[in-house]
């Protein structure tokens, strides 16, 4: 008495739906051990947009791979409960939107909790810091600035040449490069 077709059938879809999640799964841990290899950071469909920046098309290198693992699961279920391949593919579509979508809405989520190490010029101009590598006579010494929630090392010299001492508050007048270019507080602020 040999096998059903209904039953091979069927074992054949459901490897086909598992080699389908597994595939995606695949992609993911490829994409997370080499991080943006293959995405360069950008999003196909969309130029330089991305689930990053909430303008176009949400669909990343990241979501195509949660798509075929919701896909490749959905399906995987449907099949081995004994659904037909329409059934089953379109249980596997859906569980595939459903996972893309979450995994665009964490992705947006953590993308948007990081903080940016960008200072700007205009961030600079007017901030306070403190010496911590005293400048000397028309020299270059170093300075920390306190900006948003973190601090930055600077070079930093004076305007006139002037020496200036570490453990001095000192505001920042203007940038010259990589350089700022500091005066003196005189009534000594702290700078904090």
């Amino acid at each position: 008495m040999g096998v059903p077709a209904n039953l091979f059938d069927q074992a054949l879809l459901s490897m086909y739906f598992g080699v389908i999640a597994g595939l995606g799964f695949a992609g993911l841990v490829v994409m997370f051990i080499f991080g943006e290899l293959f995405d360069h950071g950008h999003d196909f469909f969309s130029g330089d947009t991305d689930v990053h920046g909430g303008h176009g098309s949400q669909i990343s290198i990241h979501v195509i791979f949660l798509f075929m693992i919701g896909l490749g699961i959905g399906g995987y279920a449907g099949s081995v409960n004994g659904l037909s391949a329409a059934v089953s593919t379109i249980s596997g579509i859906a569980a595939g939107a459903c996972i893309g979508f979450i995994g665009t809405q964490i992705l947006r989520f953590f993308h948007s909790s990081q903080a940016s190490s960008v200072v700007t010029t205009a961030q600079l101009i007017g901030a306070k810091g403190v010496t911590t590598v005293g400048i000397p006579t028309g020299g270059i010494g170093e300075i920390v600035v306190r900006i948003g929630n973190g601090q930055e090392w600077y070079a930093a010299r004076t305007s006139s040449g002037t020496p200036v001492q570490s453990g001095v508050s000192v505001h920042v007048v203007q940038t010259a490069g990589s350089v700022v270019i500091v005066e003196p507080i005189t009534n000594n602020q702290p700078w904090r």
